[in-house]
């Protein structure tokens, strides 16, 4: 998801990844798969095979993690912030931000090769140079490169010749 604020001074565009579900929500499903599995294994323990229990434990917990990590990689964003005379880049809330002179800079703008490719976006300034929008779909993709283009940034495109 892409949401673009514009201004006489400056374009903000920050990207997050699409979202089907909240946290709360999401610990809800792990409550209810919980319960289905608690239920099973509880009348496997009542046939006698109190085996299952630790396996079960298992399950109910490796399911939770993992629905924690997918839920918690939803979570991230990043922001870009194009003035006329720099840009600068919040990847996430740990890492520092990047600073990019607004005259130096561009995006590279590769073409998968093939159509189930994902597009890749790359900010290029004098001396670094970093990825943007990982986490995003292909229609996001397209729409984050016209939204620099838009905010006054070149773009520059490995497969010129394609078309959108």
């Amino acid at each position: 998801m892409i949401i673009t604020r514009t201004s006489a001074e400056q374009t903000d565009i920050r990207l997050y990844p699409n979202r089907s579900a909240t946290w709360g929500q999401t610990k809800w499903l792990i409550l209810a798969m919980s319960a289905v599995l608690a239920t099973v294994a509880t009348g496997w323990l009542i046939a006698g095979v109190w085996v299952i229990l630790p396996f079960a434990g298992i399950e109910i917990g490796l399911l939770a993690y993992l629905f924690y990590r997918v839920s918690h990689f939803t979570y991230q964003y990043q922001a870009i912030c194009i003035s006329a005379d720099r840009v600068l880049v919040s990847l996430s809330k740990r890492s520092p931000d990047l600073i990019f002179v607004t005259s130096q800079c561009h995006v590279e703008f590769l073409d998968g090769d093939t159509p189930w490719h994902q597009p890749v976006i790359i900010l290029v300034g004098a001396t670094q140079r970093i990825e943007i929008g990982q986490f995003l779909n292909h229609a996001d993709r397209q729409q984050l490169k016209q939204s620099l283009a838009t905010a006054g940034l070149i773009i520059c495109r490995k497969n010129w010749w394609k078309n959108d």
